[in-house]
């Protein structure tokens, strides 16, 4: 086995985690349990991606002087994007 491999996937794991946050925190700003007028729903979602720009960059700064690590979290904070938007394709096509 490669000396590169466990710490791409303990990255790899650390950044779907990341990105599973980052779901849920988008999640949450876009259907808000109470309805909000215009105004605040924007200001809400923009804090939203603000908050996620914020989280990718701090998980990516805490790993980034080990390389393999770095990778697999670069992936990892994809790959939620990636599954969600293949389960809207193959729904889609139903």
């Amino acid at each position: 086995m490669p000396s590169w491999l466990m710490p791409f996937l303990k990255g790899l794991l650390f950044g779907t985690a990341v990105g599973v946050l980052n779901n849920f925190i988008s999640i949450k700003a876009a259907f808000p349990k109470k309805s909000l007028n215009n105004e605040k729903t924007k200001r809400r979602l923009a804090g939203a991606y603000v908050l996620r720009y914020l989280i990718n960059f701090s998980a990516l700064f805490l790993v980034y002087k080990n390389i393999p690590v770095l990778m697999g979290t670069a992936l990892g904070l994809t790959v939620v994007k990636n599954i969600i938007l293949i389960c809207y394709i193959y729904k889609r096509k139903g």
